[in-house]
């Protein structure tokens, strides 16, 4: 059987066995992530769990417009819905917290808002939602 990402032992306790992670893939340790069933990440995908702000002008700025935390350190969490597939150099940005079930994120894309709706082709930087797929179909 296929090792977990030795990055994902320790912070993925709740990372399913059936999902697959490259050991390439780069998934930030500031960051909650829970991978569901059959979900593929690719080798190069990047997810990101906080900004890198040193700019303290910045960050008094970010809080005067009401902004919080959540605009600096990005969500508490990212959910990754099962079957979705994150193709090879993905980004994914702190300000994302949900991928919704059966999403396909296409090569080099950067995810920065989002995916509620399932069955969805994101690709692009930004990442955009460029048709809806049918499962039913894909399977049979």
């Amino acid at each position: 059987m296929e090792q977990p990402h030795p990055h994902l032992r320790k912070t993925l306790p709740r990372m399913n066995k059936t999902a697959h992670v490259d050991p390439t893939a780069f998934i930030d340790h500031n960051r909650k992530v829970i991978i569901k069933p059959w979900v593929c990440i690719c080798a190069g995908v990047k997810i990101h769990g906080h900004y890198h702000i040193h700019n303290l002008e910045y960050q008094t700025r970010v809080y005067k417009m009401n902004l919080g935390l959540r605009a600096v350190w990005g969500a508490n969490e990212l959910f990754i819905g099962h079957h979705t597939w994150i193709c090879e150099g993905a980004v994914i940005l702190p300000q994302v917290d949900y991928i919704a079930p059966y999403t396909i994120i296409g090569a080099n894309t950067v995810v920065t808002k989002n995916i509620k709706e399932p069955c969805r082709v994101v690709v692009g930087n930004p990442g955009r939602i460029v048709r809806k797929h049918d499962y039913d179909k894909v399977v049979r």
